[in-house]
């Protein structure tokens, strides 16, 4: 910054911002080519967050809407571009059809406790391959013939989950 700018304390604090900025910008702008696709609400506060590279996280504080059908969830227009879910640590259920029938979707992390996995939550899943789940208590899933119907998903829990849970998944790891 030229030193007949420093004379001017307003204009050299306009001018650091906008030096700051760009430097921040280009840093981040080579490392990050994530773009925003879509995002919303899918529980009284719990919200979703759709980026371009198929993640869907899910985060917030209590439970995922239960949805009558597919069609109802809000990212519905979105489902074959979403590849893995993300559920964070305050949402304490997957709602009835919330992945249902997303068919590209590989993976799913749960990185909080679940009180529940709803029933046809995950149906139709079919790419899935691989949960993993950092959480030490165990879901109800309201009903385990429906929740996922994918074969050889790879399950990743920590030690000591009932793998019971998970019957007819082909792969099971601690």
């Amino acid at each position: 910054i030229p030193d007949f700018v420093k004379s001017y304390p307003r204009v050299e604090l306009e001018i650091r911002e906008m030096v700051t900025a760009d430097i921040v910008d280009s840093l981040h702008r080579d490392k990050i080519d994530v773009a925003l696709v879509a995002s919303g609400t899918c529980g009284t506060d719990v919200s979703y967050v759709l980026n371009s590279d198929g993640v869907l996280t899910v985060s917030g504080s209590g439970a995922m809407t239960n949805y009558r059908f597919a069609g109802q969830v809000p990212y519905y227009a979105y489902l074959e571009d979403i590849k893995t879910v993300i559920i964070e640590d305050g949402v304490t259920s997957v709602g009835t059809y919330a992945f249902r029938g997303c068919t590209n979707l590989t993976s799913l992390e749960i990185k909080g406790t679940l009180d529940k996995i709803s029933k046809y939550a995950f149906y139709g899943c079919s790419s899935m391959t691989e949960i993993t789940s950092l959480s030490t208590t165990v879901p109800d899933f309201a009903d385990g013939t429906s929740t996922f119907t994918a074969s050889g998903i790879k399950v990743t829990v920590p030690e000591g989950y009932p793998i019971d849970n998970f019957a007819g998944l082909t792969d099971l790891s601690y």
